[in-house]
Formats: C-alpha cells, sequence, structure tokens
C-alpha cells in the first residue's frame, strides 16, 4: 500500500534560501498543502523566489490546523509542515499534527524530514511530543546513561541496529513510560521506519540489520499529560 507522504521542512537560521536544502526547495515547490507558522520573513523569500506560487494553499499553524490535517489525510493528501527557523514541531507548532499521524494513521501516512541537520533533530522533529526539554541519553548499548531520570522529561536515545533487542527489554520493564516512539534508519530519504507503543503494548523490537540505526524517544508519565 502506498503511504501518504507527510513532509517536515527545516528552515535554516537566518531563513537564507542559499542555506537551504535542495530537496526541501523542491519539495516546497511540489507540495500544494503548506502548514507555516506566519507569513514573516521566510514566506516571503520562498514567494519571492517562486517556490510558493498562487497554486499553494497556506495553512497557519492554529487551533483549526489539526481539523484541516486530518481532512487532508482522510483524503490521502499529502502536505508539508514548515518551521520559520529551525525544526517545524520541535519547540514550534505542528507537534499535534505529528501526534495524530503517529497515533491514529501511521499504517496510511510516512514522516519524510527534510533540511534536518541530525538524526536528533528529525526524530525530535517527529515525536509529536510539545517537548520545551528532552534529555539525551547517549549511544546504547555503549556510551549511554545507566540511570536516566525516571520522571520530568523525554528520553532521547541512539540505538545500534545489534543493541535494538537489549533496548527494547530495558525498556519494558520499566513502568513509567506513557509511549515509545523508535526510529529506523531516519537519515534515509523517506525518513525510514516509524515504531510506535503505548504502555500495555507488548513491546515487539523490530527484525533489523546490525547495520540499522535507531533513535528512541520515550515519553515518560507525567509529560505531556
Amino acid at each position: 500500500m502506498n503511504k501518504t507522504p507527510v513532509y517536515l521542512i527545516s528552515a535554516p537560521i537566518g531563513s537564507y534560501l542559499s542555506d537551504m536544502a535542495l530537496a526541501s526547495l523542491q519539495q516546497i515547490r511540489a507540495t500544494t498543502h503548506l502548514f507555516i507558522e506566519s507569513r514573516g520573513r521566510f514566506i516571503m523569500k520562498l514567494t519571492s523566489k517562486g517556490y510558493i506560487t498562487d497554486k499553494h494553499t497556506l495553512i497557519p499553524l492554529d487551533g483549526d490546523s489539526l481539523a484541516i490535517a486530518r481532512k487532508l489525510l482522510a483524503s490521502k493528501n499529502s502536505f508539508a509542515i514548515l518551521a520559520d527557523t529551525g525544526n517545524p514541531c520541535f519547540v514550534d507548532p505542528g507537534y499535534d499534527i505529528v501526534r495524530h499521524i503517529l497515533d491514529e494513521c501511521l499504517d496510511q501516512v510516512t514522516l519524510v524530514p527534510l533540511g534536518m541537520s541530525s538524526a536528533l533533530d528529525a526524530a525530535l522533529s517527529m515525536a509529536g511530543l510539545d517537548i520545551q526539554k528532552f534529555v539525551f541519553c547517549g549511544h546504547f548499548p555503549e556510551n549511554h546513561l545507566e540511570r536516566p531520570p525516571s520522571t520530568g522529561v523525554p528520553l532521547v536515545y541512539y540505538v545500534a541496529g545489534g543493541g535494538v533487542f537489549e533496548w527494547s527489554r530495558l525498556v519494558a520493564t520499566a513502568s513509567n513510560w506513557k509511549t515509545i516512539t523508535l526510529f529506523r534508519n531516519i537519515r534515509d530519504r523517506d525518513g525510514g521506519q516509524i515504531y510506535r507503543w503505548k504502555n500495555g503494548d507488548v513491546l515487539t523490537p523490530p527484525q533489523n540489520d546490525s547495520n540499522d540505526n535507531y533513535v528512541g524517544i520515550i515519553n515518560l508519565v507525567g509529560w505531556d499529560d
């Protein structure tokens, strides 16, 4: 089944289009529905250079944006979420749209990060959380925090393919997590694969290759409730 792509497109500091990835600019031009934070300098530059034209529908990220996104997804219409500066949906509006995709239609939609500087940036934008703070727990199974915080903020891990089963067993023994999102090969052009569990689900790690790389985000009880 072909999945509907939803693009999360970052903007460089200072909104210099010359600093943007070519794939980001091409996708903005090709995607007709664009969720935007504001009609500020970044959107003005994209318009003046012809990347945004009259064919585009610009949708403000406000109280109505989730309902609009639901309708687009129901009709299998692709769209993009743009940041003014930095990464969309991470310390930026739009995370509620991503959360809806993760929880309700992940089998029908693929999230594609564009222009992100690292796997960490991409995962945080794709977490579906109102993240203001987080703890980076390091690389698992080596160089990670042995005793990460038990409450308070989301926990983020880099997980090597060979360690994903051990990491999953470790996470499954904890009772204080609300959701777990595992991103596989997030650097792939199509965004890789996403696995999602809610507390009470059986946490079954994916079959993997030792060359796979993962980013795991654990949303703890008490945060973002």
